[in-house]
């Protein structure tokens, strides 16, 4: 029968085996009030003399639950009291943070909790932030992942410890030895009457699907945990081969973007999780799914741009040279005409969008270049200035190799540029026509022939 000190002795040995806490170290407790993290808080205090470490404690209010919410609070106060843990509260309103955010209950109250938690680590100079998640929680994630088409990564389950702080002392403790301890210190924790209920999805898993799956196979939940190191084991492989690539994308300005080098130089198998990488950069990797991976991968790469919508008002985007993650712009929404003045000759930057164009003149002329972002032409078609624009109502536009022309409105729906791309789509035009749809083809009208004289060399690329 397990006992106190079989169960402090096993914490101490994770926390030694998996170098959780330091010798020295302030460890910031996540306490609920609830029977997880009432038994960590005091399963840590027992044993941080001996192994030379210091607590805090925060107890966040979530609002949602009236005089039992704070009744929980109490309890957490009372606790901390007990054990002489210094105490901190805080008092936040999830369900209006879920409305102004767009976002479900449940991942309002994650993302309050750990904005909480890692302000106050900052203002205490805590060095970890300790989390009561057990064996069944990491079971439940692992499965609620498995069922929104997770990948390896997602495979893993919770981690004991993250390079941010986090750490998971109880991750390999079950629920009913964290009961069981709990009882037997006489620990007066809170219950949350809405674990018994099935209203969110956790629940469901908890209390209706894992319970049917023991009922098959009383191993069920070993199974899981042996798949879970499985994944852990391949993830961890997986991140070595694209450590380097990972290093090669860029956050500025609010976009992530990654050269499309880099990924068509990757190999195919580790492409899905250089993706991830960029969601997990852009902090939006908890709503990709599988499906949302696959609908990227799929995309015509020989194309210069497109666009998908992503969940949680992102898209995903090639755009040149890069793919990028960026805040969505809604169909409703139309971009401010612009056109900015752009030198006959030599580079002209334009900060505003993001890029530098370059035109010189040239005697090699490359037929068959098949890049689109640099162009040939006839130097002495241009009429009068040139400037880069976006779209006009009445422009008309004449593709190399055709004839005639087309509104360049029928010639965006035939490229298949996103609607939302459209008024933002960059062209370089001169007083009286349209040069060159950027990413694209340039005019007819502006060809290299045989006759030609003067032929200039136009570059663009997107500013670091």
């Amino acid at each position: 029968m397990n006992t106190t000190a079989n169960f402090e002795n096993k914490l101490r040995d994770i926390i030694n085996e998996k170098n959780l806490i330091a010798s020295g170290e302030h460890v910031l407790v996540a306490l609920s009030g609830g029977v997880d993290s009432a038994a960590m808080l005091y399963a840590l205090k027992h044993i941080s003399s001996a192994e030379n470490f210091t607590l805090s404690a925060l107890h966040i209010n979530h609002r949602l639950r009236g005089s039992a919410a704070l009744g929980d609070e109490q309890k957490a106060r009372r606790m901390c009291a007990a054990l002489c843990v210094p105490f901190y509260c805080v008092r936040a309103d999830v369900a209006l943070y879920a409305k102004e955010n767009k976002m479900s209950i449940e991942l309002a109250g994650r993302e309050v909790r750990y904005r909480e938690l890692f302000s106050l680590k900052q203002d205490l100079q805590a060095d970890k932030i300790a989390t009561a998640h057990h064996l069944q929680d990491h079971i439940e994630t692992l499965i609620m992942r498995c069922m929104r088409g997770s990948g390896v990564d997602g495979l893993k389950g919770i981690a004991i410890k993250r390079k941010d702080g986090i750490i998971r002392p109880l991750i390999g403790f079950e629920k009913k030895e964290i009961i069981q301890y709990a009882r037997r210190q006489k620990i007066k924790y809170a219950t949350d009457a809405t674990n018994a209920q099935n209203d969110y999805l956790r629940n469901r898993v908890r209390n209706i699907f894992i319970a049917r799956c023991k009922e098959a196979d009383e191993d069920f939940e070993k199974i899981i945990v042996r798949l879970g190191a499985s994944a852990q084991r391949l993830a961890a492989q997986i991140a070595d081969e694209i450590e380097e690539r990972k290093n090669m994308i860029r956050q500025q300005e609010g976009k992530i973007s990654l050269p499309v080098e880099v990924f068509e130089n990757t190999k195919p198998y580790l492409r899905p999780y250089l993706i991830r990488a960029m969601f997990d950069r852009a902090k939006a990797l908890t709503d990709i799914e599988e499906k949302h991976i696959e609908q990227i991968l799929q995309q015509e790469q020989q194309k210069t741009t497109w666009v998908l919508d992503m969940p949680g008002g992102l898209q995903f985007e090639r755009c040149y040279e890069n793919f990028q993650i960026t805040k969505g712009i809604r169909g409703d929404e139309t971009a401010k005409t612009y056109c900015f003045d752009v030198k006959k000759s030599g580079k002209t930057r334009i900060d505003a969008l993001g890029i530098e164009i370059s035109i010189e003149e040239t005697e090699k002329f490359e037929k068959n270049s098949q890049s689109l972002y640099e162009k040939y032409i006839d130097y002495d078609k241009i009429n009068g200035s040139l400037c880069l624009r976006n779209k006009r109502p009445q422009d008309r536009f004449y593709p190399l190799g055709m004839g005639g022309s087309k509104s360049i409105k029928k010639y965006f729906i035939d490229r298949k540029i996103p609607k939302v791309k459209r008024e933002s789509t960059m062209m370089l035009c001169d007083e009286k026509e349209i040069v060159w749809v950027l990413g694209h083809e340039i005019s007819e009208k502006y060809k290299i022939e045989p006759h030609t004289k003067n032929i200039i060399k136009i570059a663009v690329r997107q500013l670091r």
